[in-house]
């Protein structure tokens, strides 16, 4: 038999069920705290959201959608410091085969010879430029990432929380490039760091991540029934010298997928 509250839950407090609203929903439909929880109980154990996946071939309840992220560069440990291995730099070789462009051809037709003389030349001229491009894109690449690693060289040795704050705007600046070449030249693209973590080369300039560490150290001590409320952690990291608003801790909180302290 479904639940006699289970219905009216999911029609209309859904989103305040995830937020953990027993006591207000209760109070409000004139029930115990404990039929909410209870009709909770079992609405997460019974229903399903997808219904119709029951019906899948693969017998499978919920669709998996497999994503396989692989690094465009590899930070390595050298001595001294660190050393940059652009991935497609090393597994591929462009060239143009001998004789395109540069042999003459021989015809019957001297109108068709010439056609095709023109052709190759065309061609080969563009296959030339596609080359430099690319190779040029690498040596971008490659500049950007020798820089970070540089300049970040205390995050890849001791951890995120001693990430610098850095912008690509800085970085155009240093290696005298326009900010948005470097922001398209990083767009989608990975690092294996030296301790085997695969990274986002954004990670690079994301000067909250030092900070979430922080945060998630201080939820991660938290006592039982003495959960640190936004305001509470935001006093906590000034008090460690981190300057920061408590709708910011908010808003990285959430970004972190941790509950409030409500919810904990």
């Amino acid at each position: 038999m479904p639940h006699p509250l289970a219905y009216v839950l999911i029609d209309r407090y859904l989103d305040r069920l995830g937020q953990g609203q027993f006591r207000e929903i209760a109070r409000e439909n004139k029930v115990s705290e404990q039929e909410v929880r209870q009709a909770t109980h079992y609405i997460r154990k019974t229903l399903h959201p997808y219904p119709a996946h029951a019906y899948l071939a693969t017998a499978s309840t919920t669709p998996t959608i497999a994503v396989h992220l692989r690094p465009d560069i590899i930070i390595r440990n050298a001595d001294p410091g660190f050393e940059v291995e652009l991935i497609e730099e090393k597994r591929y070789r462009f060239s143009i085969g001998s004789g395109y462009g540069t042999q003459p051809l021989s015809f019957d037709n001297e109108r068709i010879d010439e056609e095709v003389q023109r052709y190759i030349r065309h061609y080969s001229e563009r296959a030339k430029f596609f080359i430099e491009c690319v190779h040029r894109r690498w040596q971008t690449l490659k500049r950007i990432a020798e820089l970070l690693v540089d300049y970040q060289r205390e995050f890849l040795e001791k951890g995120t929380r001693y990430l610098r704050p850095f912008t690509r705007a800085e970085v155009a600046n240093r290696l005298n490039l326009d900010e948005g070449t470097v922001s398209r030249t990083l767009a989608h693209k990975y690092a294996l760091l030296p301790n085997g973590r695969l990274v986002p080369l954004s990670d690079f300039f994301d000067g909250s991540l030092s900070i979430k560490d922080v945060m998630r150290e201080l939820i991660s001590s938290e006592k039982p029934g003495n959960r640190l409320s936004d305001e509470e952690l935001a006093r906590l990291l000034i008090a460690r010298g981190i300057p920061i608003a408590r709708r910011t801790v908010t808003k990285y909180r959430e970004e972190m997928g941790i509950h409030s302290s409500r919810e904990r």
